[in-house]
């Protein structure tokens, strides 16, 4: 498994370090990067000619300053029991050159700080964790909170369409042997399934009862799946509640250390979206999120 670890200034890649060190994620292979903006010349500043070459020693500071952080970086994880493979400095726009770098070293997961945004912060804010959010292939680990050394609780919202499968199963492959135990949420809102109920009259059966159900068996199996993890544990719910207040609701009762979900999408308009579920999750709520692509 390989993960690409964004080193940022300021340093709330801490927190995705404590992160990747309570997953435990098995035979993960770590690639350090920090992402700097080449800059141009003088008139990058609106400096008049014959101001000296700015830009060149400026990007000298940012290249010895991303030296450092990537050796700080390495020595930070190195204390939590990791190592980080590859240590590497990126140029160009910095959430553009770390998805480049992720497709060409065919990384599965990319880790990243995130400082909490309300909708409007998170909507126009050009962060570079919100552009890899966006943009990258690879599943996102966004981490939002310092992490002590202890097993974690998940929540994993799942529709159980066969994309998200898919996800899951990818997840079940990595092996994260840091959980203690995973809650795992499926809702059918109760306006949706009025509307069903409208649409197909007719039905032998009562919709809402049979969709929960098949709804609860399905949980049933996964939390089978996730057995092949550890001895962890795993809960079923399975909900009438809208989604996003259902995970709410989850991660507060269960003191959830981290949300678990799927991108509901697979071109560039249904990555640029994240699915009306995991993009207010990941921008929005207080939470550490991780988006898994499959």
């Amino acid at each position: 498994m390989r993960i690409i670890l964004g080193i940022s200034s300021p340093e709330n890649h801490v927190y995705a370090m404590q992160l990747l060190a309570a997953l435990r994620f098995s035979k993960a292979e770590i690639h350090a990067v920090h992402a700097i903006d080449r800059l141009t010349g003088p008139e990058y500043f609106g400096l008049p000619p014959g101001s000296g070459n700015v830009a060149a020693r400026i990007e000298v500071m940012q290249q010895e300053g991303a030296k450092t952080q990537l050796r700080d970086a390495a020595a930070r994880l190195e204390n939590l029991g990791m190592r980080a493979i590859h240590r590497e400095i990126l140029g160009g726009f910095p959430g553009s050159a770390i998805c480049n770098y992720a497709d060409s070293v065919k990384a599965d997961l990319i880790a990243l700080g995130w400082e909490k945004h309300g909708p409007i912060e998170g909507l126009l804010a050009g962060s570079v964790a919100r552009s890899v959010m966006v943009n990258a292939k690879q599943s996102i680990l966004l981490a939002k909170r310092p992490y002590e050394d202890k097993p974690l609780r998940c929540v994993l919202a799942t529709d159980h369409s066969p994309y998200m499968n898919e996800c899951v199963q990818q997840f079940i492959q990595w092996h994260p042997i840091g959980i203690s135990d995973i809650t795992i949420l499926s809702a059918f809102p109760h306006r949706m399934a009025s509307t069903l109920g409208q649409l197909m009259p007719d039905m032998a059966v009562n919709i809402r009862p049979w969709v929960e159900q098949q709804l609860a068996e399905k949980n049933e199996s996964l939390m089978r799946k996730l057995a092949d993890i550890g001895p962890i544990v795993t809960e079923s719910i399975v909900t009438r509640e809208p989604i996003q207040k259902a995970i709410m609701e989850a991660m507060r009762e269960r003191e959830a250390d981290l949300l678990i979900l799927g991108a509901q999408g697979h071109g560039f308009f249904g990555r640029a979206m994240l699915g009306s579920v995991s993009y207010p999750q990941a921008i929005s709520e207080s939470h550490s999120v991780m988006i898994l692509r499959a």
